[in-house]
């Protein structure tokens, strides 16, 4: 008991001392508070794949063109300039420059593409990684399209069927794209047909 009473005599007036002490401040000059200076945000690449669908959707190849980088260089594999020269499988010029861009635009992006890639929900492609959609009736035939987003790599892989009484066509139209600081850049395209 003589023990307790000689602890409660140190202890209570030291437990007051913190007490009182954690509740007043360290130095006695009035405390600030600062508030960040709202910054602009960079857009998002969810808000730049919005802007390019918005793109395409309005037609303003001027917009669309920056993200080609012109003139782009044909790498192995990239059959853009070969699919605007006519002939995915002959000799295609080794770069894809305005000019190709201007002759082309409506035959890389035609309007099922754009219909289709206003369908796409960002969200749910950014999220999962994966969109894909019901098909949509074109003609005789049909178009659909895939979004995948794998890091900073996005493709887009238009398919069109045609079906008629004497054959049934199936193409297959892969554009890639990457994300590079934040807003996409085309890469280039792959052809199946």
């Amino acid at each position: 008991m003589l023990l307790s009473a000689r602890l409660c005599r140190f202890i209570l007036p030291a437990g007051l001392a913190l007490l009182l002490g954690a509740c007043q401040p360290a130095s006695h000059a009035p405390a600030t508070v600062t508030t960040p200076m709202p910054t602009a945000a960079a857009p998002s690449r969810v808000d730049d794949f919005r802007q390019l669908r918005d793109a395409l959707y309005h037609q303003r190849r001027a917009e669309v063109k920056t993200r080609f980088g012109l003139p782009l260089a044909m790498m192995d594999g990239n059959q853009l300039a070969a699919f605007c020269h006519g002939d995915a499988k002959g000799a295609a010029p080794a770069t894809f420059d305005a000019a190709q861009f201007d002759r082309c635009y409506g035959r890389l992006f035609p309007p099922p593409f754009i219909q289709l890639l206003l369908k796409v929900k960002s969200d749910v492609l950014f999220n999962k990684g994966y969109f894909d959609q019901a098909p949509l009736l074109v003609g005789e035939g049909k178009a659909s399209l895939i979004a995948t987003l794998e890091g900073d790599h996005l493709t887009l892989m238009y398919n069109t069927q045609s079906e008629s009484k004497l054959s049934e066509t199936e193409t297959s139209m892969m554009h890639h794209w990457q994300f590079e600081q934040g807003q996409l850049r085309y890469l280039g395209l792959q052809l199946a047909d």
